[in-house]
C-alpha cells in the first residue's frame, strides 16, 4: 500500500519530512548494515536480493510503504538473517506490516515511528458491490453481464491468492491479528478492534495511520525486542507537538496507546 497524496508542510517552518515516495532503493553502508529507502517496490526487492549477504545484522528502514506482495518478499529475504531493525524516520505500511515481525530486535531513531494502517483483509477485498451490480445486469438482460462475470471471476481468484499469502505470512511469523488490523466482510472499519484486550482500547480513534506503542507491538510481537521503544517516541515525537501537529496533518495519525493483542489464533 503507497501512501500517497501527503501535504509537505515547509520544511523550513518545521524542519519535518514527509515519507519517501520515490521507488525503493538499498545500499550496503558497512560489512554488517543495509539501509532500506523508499517504497516497498519491486526495485527494493531486487536490490535486496542482489545485495543481502549472511554478514548483514542491521537493517536501517525508511520508508512510507509501498507493494503489499513486495513487502512480504523482501521480509521473508530479511527474516533469514534475524536482524535488527533499526527505524531512521518511517517505518509505514507495508514496512511495519512485513519488516518489523520478522525482525529480532526493532529500534527507533530519534523522530522514528511505525506507522500501521491494515494488510489485505476480507474487508479490503470484498467485491459484494461487483456481485450487486452484476445481479442488476442480469436482471435487466444486459449483454455485457458475460464480461463482468468473467471479470469479478479474475478478481475472486486473485483475492484468495492475496488472502492465502498474508496467511500464510501470518503463520510463519506468528502475526496476530490485531497487528494486521484484520477485519471480516460486513465488519465496521475499526471492526479490527475486537483483536485487542477489551478496554484496552478506550481513547484510541481511528484516524488513518497508527502510531505503535510500546504496549502493542511488547503484547502483538512478543518475540521481537524493544529497547527504549516508548521513551524515544514519547521524548522525540509524541512530547513534540509540533511534530504531532505534522503527522495528524499529513498521515492523519492517532496514537495506539494501551492498544494490546488479545490471544485470538493468528490464522485465519
Amino acid at each position: 500500500m503507497v501512501v500517497t497524496g501527503l501535504t509537505v508542510l515547509s520544511l523550513k517552518l518545521t524542519r519535518f519530512e514527509a515519507p519517501p515516495d520515490h521507488a525503493g532503493r538499498c545500499e550496503k553502508l558497512n560489512h554488517n548494515t543495509l539501509q532500506l529507502i523508499g517504497d516497498t517496490d519491486k526495485h527494493m526487492l531486487e536490490c535486496v536480493r542482489n545485495t543481502l549477504s549472511e554478514d548483514i545484522t542491521h537493517i536501517r528502514v525508511n520508508s512510507g510503504g509501498g507493494s503489499a506482495r513486495d513487502g512480504r518478499a523482501i521480509a521473508y529475504l530479511l527474516a533469514q538473517n534475524n536482524p535488527i531493525l533499526q527505524i531512521d524516520h518511517y517505518c509505514l505500511s507495508s514496512c511495519g506490516n512485513y519488516f518489523v515481525p520478522v525482525a529480532k530486535s526493532v529500534r527507533l531513531g530519534r523522530r522514528a515511528i511505525i506507522g500501521l494502517h491494515g494488510t489485505p483483509d476480507p474487508l479490503m477485498l470484498d467485491l459484494s458491490d461487483l456481485e450487486a451490480h452484476i445481479n442488476h445486469l442480469e436482471e435487466t438482460g444486459s449483454p455485457s453481464v458475460v464480461g463482468a462475470r468473467r471479470s469479478l471471476e479474475m478478481r475472486k481468484a486473485e483475492s484468495a491468492i492475496i488472502l492465502e499469502a498474508e496467511s500464510r505470512f501470518a503463520a510463519d511469523f506468528d502475526v496476530p491479528l490485531g497487528w494486521r488490523h484484520y477485519r471480516e466482510v460486513g465488519d465496521p472499519s475499526d471492526g479490527w478492534r475486537r483483536h485487542f484486550v477489551t478496554g484496552s482500547d478506550e481513547n484510541v480513534h481511528q484516524h488513518g495511520f497508527m502510531l505503535v506503542e510500546e504496549a502493542m507491538i511488547n503484547s502483538c510481537l512478543p518475540n521481537v525486542e524493544t529497547q527504549e521503544f516508548q521513551s524515544t517516541l514519547n521524548r522525540t515525537v509524541l512530547g513534540n507537538r509540533r511534530y504531532m501537529m505534522f503527522l495528524k496533518s499529513n498521515l492523519k495519525a492517532y496514537r495506539s496507546r494501551g492498544l494490546r493483542c488479545n490471544s485470538r489464533p493468528f490464522k485465519n
